[in-house]
């Protein structure tokens, strides 16, 4: 860069001649700028223009450096994956001495899904999967995309400012969960990630109706950077696992539990009384472990763990709660009689509100821990809809359900059919 310098330099100075008369650039630029400035004093010298490029210092040099794909006008996009293929280039040195380690900061940066998707998976395959040879990589992302395509062990979610590693060793994940998450943590799921908030929901209904009460009470989900995560059953353990943190991070480590706020809301299961008078319907179980107890004794059965399982369930025929101690243990005609002379249910009010409690209290024994800020919240009766078919909201529900459910909802035929549920 030196010697372009004193080239240009020589080139500007090197005379010519017009009309007989020896010039140079710089002394006709000097005659106009004398014209353009105050006369100079005697004293003082006057303004003498200098053609040079930059300065020849190294980051000057590397700033007028640039890669380009070709003369097709590039996406900001394309120049970021050109950017880290060049950077990537230095990884391949066998010379490379201590730690290496690549940081990549929003990654997904002006790349569409389907691009994020190629770019995450070529390094995992051919770069983070090859271990030392290339370091490690750390990445940062706000991409749904790329949060539900990489391993979920390799994530670290930040959160208040402490990094919270997906790996087994911190969290109460085990390996047959992470191969469950890998197939359905997808990218509307995956959005749990990102959030201040998570409420976790069995289903569909829930899904629609729970961000549109918070739109009702003036508190948007959306405002408030809570997702809602559908995850489509009542398999919810997994998922509650993934905030959760191990005994060696909260007590050998001492580091705190993820505090970012999680809502489990689940259905109670238990339908109501008016189910089993208006139907007619006769269920059949075994209430406790006393009535168990007699029942092996009289059939001369040896008790077993499995046996304990039964008691409690509510089976909706004879047939099928003596198939249960047939699977356990051989049983004869003799011992079925035995059998249904303790099973058959009178379904009371105080049975129903009984099964009740002992169903809240065993799904937030089963979920909420002292490792985790996540609390369950159980639909006081039967089912979420049919909660809030019970509530003082219930006129606008069969409204709602109405109006979804015909074409022509207020034809004369169909307002007959709405008037029976509003009056």
């Amino acid at each position: 860069m030196t010697e372009a310098n004193e080239n240009i330099k020589a080139f500007f100075d090197t005379p010519y001649k017009e009309d007989k008369t020896e010039k140079t650039i710089v002394k006709e630029i000097t005659t106009f700028l004398e014209e353009f400035f105050n006369k100079a004093s005697e004293n003082e010298k006057g303004n003498t223009p200098k053609f040079e490029v930059s300065p020849a210092r190294l980051n000057s040099i590397l700033r007028k450096l640039s890669l380009e794909l070709d003369d097709k006008a590039s996406g900001l996009g394309s120049l970021n994956l050109l950017f880290i293929a060049a950077e990537l280039l230095l990884l391949d040195n066998e010379n490379l001495i201590g730690p290496v380690i690549t940081l990549v900061e929003e990654i997904e940066a002006h790349l569409h899904p389907q691009a994020q998707l190629r770019l995450i998976k070529f390094l995992q395959k051919n770069l983070m999967e090859k271990g030392e040879s290339h370091g490690q990589f750390i990445l940062t992302t706000h991409s749904t995309v790329l949060a539900a395509s990489i391993e979920l062990e390799n994530l670290i979610l930040i959160h208040n400012k402490v990094a919270y590693p997906m790996n087994s060793k911190f969290t109460k994940l085990e390996l047959e969960d992470y191969d469950f998450l890998q197939r359905f943590l997808d990218v509307t799921k995956s959005n749990l990630f990102f959030a201040r908030g998570v409420i976790l929901v069995e289903g569909d209904a829930e899904n629609l109706l729970i961000p549109a009460i918070a739109e009702s009470i003036n508190r948007p989900l959306h405002k408030y950077g809570v997702s809602i995560v559908n995850i489509g059953s009542t398999a919810f353990k997994r998922y509650a696992k993934i905030f959760s943190r191990s005994d060696f991070w909260t007590k050998e480590l001492e580091l705190p539990f993820l505090s970012l706020p999680v809502s489990l809301i689940t259905d109670m299961d238990i339908k109501p009384i008016s189910y089993y008078k208006e139907n007619e319907v006769i269920v059949y179980s075994i209430l406790n472990i006393e009535d168990l107890d007699e029942i092996l004794e009289r059939c001369n059965i040896e008790k077993q763990e499995e046996h304990e399982e039964i008691v409690g369930i509510i089976y909706t025929t004879e047939k099928k709660i003596i198939k249960k101690f047939k699977d356990i243990s051989l049983i004869n005609e003799e011992q079925e009689k035995v059998i249904s002379e303790y099973v058959q249910l009178e379904m009371t009010e105080d049975y129903i509100s009984k099964k009740e409690n002992e169903k809240i209290l065993k799904i937030r024994g089963e979920y909420e821990s002292d490792n985790s800020n996540l609390r369950v919240f159980v639909a006081p009766k039967w089912t979420l809809e049919y909660s809030i078919a019970l509530s003082n909201v219930k006129k606008l529900l069969a409204e709602s359900i109405h109006e979804s459910r015909f074409k022509e909802p207020y034809s004369d035929k169909n307002k007959k059919k709405i008037r029976i549920f509003t009056g």
